[in-house]
């Protein structure tokens, strides 16, 4: 069995790359581009964000433009999970209110 780490206990958001299966492909994503390319194609590339809470655990995909929404509203208690995952797309991807 392989080796388990444990998340840092800390308040701060976690990026935390969790597909390995195509290394080549995700080399191919930053090898040789301009800030100008990475910016454009970044918009969709949707993070998975996971609750883990003691009263449940949740998963929701948001593009990076709409990280600081979830992470800010959230931390400060003025909107809950269920405002996020409820305004996800058909495709389970929250790109904003009312877009």
């Amino acid at each position: 069995m392989g080796r388990v780490e444990r998340l840092p206990d800390t308040k701060a958001g976690l990026l935390i790359r969790t597909d390995f299966a195509d290394q080549d492909g995700w080399d191919a994503v930053y090898r040789d581009a301009t800030v100008e390319q990475l910016t454009a194609r970044a918009p969709e590339w949707a993070l998975l964000v996971v609750r883990v809470r003691p009263e449940g655990n949740g998963r929701l995909r948001v593009i990076p433009a709409e990280l600081w929404s979830v992470e800010n509203n959230i931390s400060l208690g003025n909107m809950d999970w269920q405002d996020f995952t409820s305004a996800a797309g058909a495709d389970g991807v929250f790109r904003g209110f009312g877009g």
